[in-house]
């Protein structure tokens, strides 16, 4: 093979005008791509995490809808499956953020959990963000949108 081989078929169109120049990822994203839970950002973590397992088929197991009799030796081993496939993309979604829930191996425990803890619309929840609503100040080069957004 010639040395000045750059990685492409002879013939092949050539696309390295189409990559981006910077190899950086926007914050909240894995280098996969992946959407990052920041302890922020649940409400699209949820819906990314949502539509990734519909995806990969192992919504039903994340979410508890499936038909599945743990006690059943074809239904367990599905389960475990689909159960390690959503597991390990939980792991990479929430990094650090939630070490000691993702000791429990239990995607559907970890999931039933972060909708607890951050998707609660739980008249405390609520009473917090009107609170911090109506106390903020707002200096001159504030973008209130993206404030509000933060908070919401």
């Amino acid at each position: 093979m010639p040395q000045d081989f750059k990685g492409y078929l002879p013939g092949a169109p050539d696309v390295a005008h189409r990559m981006s120049s910077s190899n950086s990822l926007p914050s909240n994203s894995t280098a996969g791509g992946m959407v990052k839970f920041n302890g922020k950002n649940c409400r699209h973590w949820a819906m990314y995490m949502e539509a990734l397992h519909v995806h990969r088929g192992v919504w039903d197991v994340v979410s508890g809808l499936g038909d599945y009799n743990p006690t059943n030796l074809e239904d367990a081993v599905v389960i475990t499956k689909k159960n390690n496939i959503a597991y390990l993309d939980m792991i990479i979604s929430l990094g650090d953020q939630e070490p000691g829930l993702l000791l429990t191996k239990d995607a559907q425990h970890i999931w039933n959990s972060m909708k607890t803890r951050y998707q609660q619309s739980s008249l405390v929840r609520q009473l917090a963000v009107v609170n911090r609503l109506f106390s903020w100040k707002c200096s001159n080069e504030a973008n209130p949108d993206k404030w509000v957004q933060g908070v919401v």
